[in-house]
């Protein structure tokens, strides 16, 4: 991460008025505005979404539903 930046940017959120966690997105959201990347991201869910409509449904129509494309 770049240093100089992520400070200047802390000093832009406390003038702000943020504190806490609101100023540590505040830091990460611009910096990743400006392309800056984490070395190391969160992993992405390979499982499809379920949506609220399927939940108690079982395996088996879960399966048939998506196999139809009625995503």
């Amino acid at each position: 991460m770049p240093k100089a930046l992520e400070r200047k940017l802390k000093l832009k959120a406390r003038k702000k008025g943020f504190k806490g966690e609101r100023a540590n997105a505040y830091v990460y959201g611009t910096l990743r505005k400006t392309g800056w990347k984490p070395s190391r991201e969160k992993k992405s869910v390979h499982n499809p979404v379920v949506s609220p409509c399927l939940m108690g449904v079982g395996e088996a129509m879960k399966e048939t539903f998506y196999k139809k494309g009625l995503k």
